[in-house]
């Protein structure tokens, strides 16, 4: 980004500041859009290889988790939590309405 914007780094221009000017994302945010990317595909998509199972399809009693549809976030270790199913899950539980609801991938 310093390259594109002309923008040594003794300028100490932020890296937020350069984020906002170039329009990219950053690496962590480029991170989650994958994994909701997935999460999306692996919900709507038939025959894909990652199985995630939502709260509605469990029997008992109803819950604000199920009736919102969020997704059962699986493992207790750090190990599984960090994870790409733990983030996913994570990530896509914490998303709003309209990404969990989207119809297509855009």
């Amino acid at each position: 980004m310093r390259v594109v914007l002309n923008k040594p780094y003794n300028d100490q221009t932020s890296t937020e500041t350069l984020l906002k000017e170039t329009g990219f994302l950053s690496i962590n945010q480029l991170n989650a859009q994958a994994k909701i990317t997935e999460t999306w595909k692996a919900l709507n998509l038939p025959n894909h290889p990652i199985i995630l199972r939502k709260q509605s399809e469990v029997e008992g009693l109803d819950t604000r988790g199920k009736t919102m549809g969020k997704l059962i976030e699986i493992g207790k270790t750090p190990l599984t939590i960090k994870s790409f199913h733990g983030d996913s899950t994570r990530l896509w539980n914490h998303c709003p309405d309209t990404v969990r609801n989207a119809k297509s991938v855009f």
